[in-house]
């Protein structure tokens, strides 16, 4: 009668341990590195409502979460702004973590895990396996006449 007793416990121990797969085997915050073809690149990282989160420079790796709100993921943009190059735009995306599901293998603990614990927390959530690393191949920005007309070939007025 003892062990059926202590089965049950440990069994009832492992359900409740293993709720919230996401929370528990994942994270909210992941690293991005930006890197670019030239040292010392100014870039900008925004968020979702196109309000600037982070200024910084190539080669850097920065730390974005997942989660705008629980069920809500974010989205960021990393955006090349320096007066040398041409500007560049890439996406950060994320999607559902593969942990989140796992919550399903036990259905009796799986809407705390799905509908509270996992969302609040914000890993429901993973980055997208590209966003990891971001590389900008960059192009100089050349100087012509349409752009500054000081720079530009002087004409001659004496013929």
């Amino acid at each position: 009668m003892r062990y059926s007793q202590l089965k049950v416990v440990i069994i009832g121990v492992i359900c409740v341990a293993l709720q919230s797969c996401a929370t528990l085997f994942s994270k909210s915050i992941y690293p991005v590195a930006v890197h670019s073809t030239s040292q010392n690149v100014r870039f900008e990282v925004f968020d979702r409502y196109k309000n600037r989160i982070y200024t910084g420079t190539t080669p850097e790796t920065i730390y974005l979460p997942a989660s705008y709100l629980p069920f809500i993921r974010q989205r960021y943009t990393v955006l090349i702004n320096d007066p040398d190059f041409e500007s560049a735009q890439m996406p950060v995306t994320f999607h559902i973590d593969g942990w989140y599901f796992a919550n399903l293998l036990i259905p009796a603990f799986a809407p705390v895990g799905m509908l509270i614990v996992d969302p609040l927390s914000g890993c429901m959530f993973t980055l997208d396996y590209h966003c990891r690393t971001l590389n900008f191949s960059l192009k100089p920005i050349k100087i012509s006449e349409h752009r500054d007309p000081m720079l530009a070939t002087p004409i001659s007025i004496i013929e």
